[in-house]
């Protein structure tokens, strides 16, 4: 695996999500491209495991 540069979680997109849909749509014969439909669900996931995971921790 490749390294990426730090940069804060806002600025960049989760490296091994889009790695996997690159390597899919390459399969498929497409381009993968980050749409606002990946980025909201993204950021719901993050928020839902977040929330999780601070509710574990107390």
């Amino acid at each position: 695996m490749r390294s990426t540069p730090r940069t804060s979680p806002s600025s960049r997109r989760p490296y091994l999500c889009q790695q996997g849909a690159e390597q899919a749509a390459t399969r498929l014969g497409a381009r993968f491209t980050w749409t606002m439909v990946h980025r909201a669900v993204l950021r719901s996931l993050a928020s839902d495991l977040y929330g999780d995971f601070l509710c574990r921790s107390e």
